[in-house]
């Protein structure tokens, strides 16, 4: 995981260094994209980590959600930066405008959704962290191998 921060951040600098935001139309899609990846699957980590940590029993439904809602929540908050460094910090050699804020949301957004739900399919398939509603509709942990004693118990 830290690799991948390392290299979104290598990217970011790259591309503030030698100008490729404004060599390349592409380029600021793809770091956004990247970004929006990254923080994805590090959301869905330390969600599902603190769901089993303080037995929180969320979905995975929930967990997903909350991963993309949170990865999106920190995009704004950039965007927000973003503007300040442009408006106030007088810093023009950003791109700054309606299109490109959108244009970067959408593409956090693709880039998040993309790998938080690749990320939870393929653990989901090898049974770490999430949970999973049961046919009572109560809860149960993936990772668990006790059973539900709750079916043991006579009324």
């Amino acid at each position: 995981m830290g690799v991948f921060l390392l290299l979104q951040l290598y990217a970011d600098t790259m591309g503030n260094t030698f100008d490729f935001y404004t060599k390349f139309n592409w380029f600021d899609r793809v770091t956004h994209f990247t970004g929006g990846a990254t923080t994805g699957v590090f959301a869905i980590f330390a969600l599902s980590y603190f769901d089993n940590k303080n037995h929180w029993k969320l979905s995975l439904k929930t967990l997903i959600i909350f991963a993309i809602t949170l990865t999106l929540s920190l995009a704004v908050l950039y965007e927000f930066w973003e503007y300040f460094e442009y408006s106030v910090l007088n810093y023009k050699l950003i791109i700054i405008g309606v299109t490109d804020t959108i244009d970067d949301l959408l593409f956090d957004f693709l880039g998040a959704t993309t790998f938080v739900l690749l990320s939870t399919t393929i653990l989901k398939k090898r049974g770490y962290f999430f949970t999973r509603a049961t046919a009572k509709g109560e809860e149960e942990s993936l990772s668990s191998s006790t059973p539900n004693n709750s079916d043991s118990k006579t009324k």
